[in-house]
């Protein structure tokens, strides 16, 4: 069978299983006709119809949201028209434990009533549930309270609770958050790690914590250091020095 998404767009369902992380392999599709072409609303196994309604229809279909990032326009739309029904949405969202929900909920200017509400909602689920939901719910709660000690939570799945994708996630994540010696020492030893993407991003936000650019790959000795052909001994080298560039950026 052939998943077709739009009449110009079709994608093989077992390509799709092969390359998607191992915690989105479970979505199933039913199928419904939409204008021209077939259309499959995705669904995660145990997710509310409403819930995976809203999803589709305020920020694509789930392939792509995973593939390229979600586009917020329809839901930045849907909150202007209705802040209550995506409030309402979102809190859904998160009962089911969808990363992409937490996400969401810190991009919203919020009221102090609603914030309060959704930092207890966020609270509640720290620790509990899947790594790469984990991850984005300590994230939100540090854009929602200005906490900087959700960190923490951020390095439990840098330091290797999740897949690598989970890892590099929260190096990236950790641009976000002030520099410490412990993410400092953390992101270094990350830097040594057998992923290559995992040691590519770590590099980049130690980079950034530097004050440098924030891509390793226009920094031609750091990068021959941690490609993917380099030898730990490379790997630990470019991890010292990161590291010392950046802990020059942790305030006195």
């Amino acid at each position: 069978m052939i998943l077709i998404f739009s009449p110009n767009v079709a994608v093989d369902p077992n390509t799709c299983d092969k390359c998607m992380p191992p915690a989105q392999r479970d979505l199933r599709a039913t199928m419904t006709l939409r204008g021209r072409g077939w259309h499959y609303p995705w669904r995660m196994p145990s997710t509310s119809v409403s819930w995976s309604r809203f999803r589709l229809d305020a920020f694509g279909e789930p392939y792509l949201v995973w593939h390229d990032g979600p586009d917020y326009a329809a839901f930045d739309a849907l909150w202007c028209s209705d802040p209550v029904f995506v409030e309402d949405a979102l809190a859904d969202g998160l009962a089911e434990h969808d990363p992409l929900a937490a996400q969401a909920v810190a991009r919203l200017p919020l009221s102090n009533e609603s914030r309060a509400r959704f930092i207890a909602q966020l609270t509640e689920h720290i620790g509990k549930h899947p790594v790469g939901f984990h991850l984005r719910v300590a994230q939100a709660l540090h854009q929602l309270t200005g906490d900087e000690s959700w960190s923490r939570e951020v390095l439990r799945v840098l330091l290797g609770a999740g897949f690598w994708n989970d890892r590099f996630d929260a190096a990236i994540a950790l641009t976000a958050f002030r520099p410490t010696r412990p993410i400092i020492e953390a992101l270094a030893s990350c830097v040594q790690d057998p992923d290559y993407l995992v040691r590519y991003h770590a590099s980049n936000t130690l980079l950034s914590y530097a004050g440098l650019r924030p891509d390793v790959t226009a920094h031609a000795h750091y990068f021959a250091l941690i490609r993917s052909r380099s030898t730990p001994a490379d790997w630990s080298g470019a991890a010292r020095v990161l590291a010392a560039a950046a802990t020059t950026a942790i305030p006195r």
